[in-house]
């Protein structure tokens, strides 16, 4: 079957770095390891806070895809 979109997430994000063996400086918002995170507006945010985490990541997901749609 298809993989969740919680699943999806984890193997995009945080999976690699356990493979990689990296997360020592990478995987969590620690001082002094590199991130990288999305930046929301308040007013998206908060349509999503009555959501769960699978609705809020499919949500992402598509707005994601939607934007890369009008750049092409």
């Amino acid at each position: 079957g298809l993989a969740s979109y919680t699943s999806a997430f984890y193997r995009s994000t945080l999976a690699g770095e356990k493979i990689l063996k990296s997360s020592a400086k990478r995987g969590s918002l620690e001082e002094g390891k590199e991130a990288n995170f999305c930046l929301f507006r308040r007013k998206l945010m908060n349509r999503l806070t009555t959501k769960s985490p699978e609705e809020v990541l499919r949500s992402i997901f598509f707005l994601k895809i939607a934007l890369l749609q009008m750049e092409a």
